[in-house]
């Protein structure tokens, strides 16, 4: 089987939650044999065609070809401001198509209307879902549905904790200013700080010598350069429809501290 999917970036390049789930479903796709191409729709960090754990990754520079691809596969994947494109070439070349959906936007939800297969990544964000396609005719919705929470190879990612407390991801919409606020009122901890793959990442005041800042940093090297020095991890974020963070810190037995 053929699956081609096309999304605005993907690991190790672009390390976010969202795009670490769908790697997490291609995958195993790729080890049962399967062919699994993903086709980047923005330029990013690599310049040529690339595999990771046997999914191969074109990249937007390498991406010419992409509608003709798309038009020989046998199921098509997307998400987020890909699905548009994706959906209407699937409907014109009547070639199934799955979207993946991370949150309860009401644009995520509309995108994903006629979809072959929709994955909700939990059962708060199927809910949402149901409820928004309550008022839609029945030929606009999704076909099936199905809730896959982010995979986690807990093998992956378990080690022994460190001495810090961890955030991953500073913007200020995952929490940094209150991180670096947290350090300041105790500074018997050590903080360690991990930049994200998206927003302004907010940077400590200078002067707190038990804060520390890292660069992002790729999924196959969390457990050694982060999980491995977290000994509480907080994540007092204004959204999370999942929380891949959580799931990956849970594998060692490292606490969080989250926002409800």
């Amino acid at each position: 089987m053929s699956v081609v999917a096309r999304v605005y970036g993907y690991p190790p390049d672009h390390n976010a939650g969202s795009e670490w789930m769908l790697h997490s479903i291609l995958r195993p796709l790729a080890e049962r044999g399967h062919r699994v191409e993903v086709w980047l729709s923005h330029p990013g960090k690599a310049e040529k065609t690339y595999e990771i754990d046997g999914v191969r990754v074109v990249p937007f520079q390498e991406g010419l070809e992409f509608s003709a691809r798309a038009r020989r596969a046998d199921v098509l994947v997307s998400h987020y401001e890909n699905v548009p494109l994706v959906a209407g070439l699937a409907r014109d070349g009547r070639i199934p198509v799955v979207v993946i959906c991370h949150d309860n936007f009401p644009a995520t939800f509309h995108n994903a209307a006629g979809a072959d297969l929709l994955v909700y990544n939990s059962e708060w964000i199927r809910r949402d879902g149901e409820i928004f396609y309550a008022s839609y005719p029945s030929e606009f919705l999704p076909r099936r549905s199905i809730v896959v929470r982010p995979p986690v190879i807990a093998g992956e990612y378990r080690t022994r904790p460190g001495d810090c407390a961890t955030l991953v991801n500073l913007n200020a919409d995952k929490g940094g200013e209150l991180f670096w606020q947290i350090a300041a009122w105790t500074p018997q901890w050590k903080f360690l700080g991990v930049c994200g793959a998206y927003g302004r990442q907010v940077m400590p005041p200078p002067g707190l010598p038990n804060c520390e800042v890292l660069d992002s940093v790729p999924g196959q090297r969390m457990r050694e350069h982060v999980y491995a020095r977290s000994r509480v991890m907080l994540m007092p974020s204004l959204y999370e429809s999942w929380g891949r963070v959580a799931v990956e810190a849970f594998a060692s037995g490292i606490p969080v501290i989250a926002h409800p």
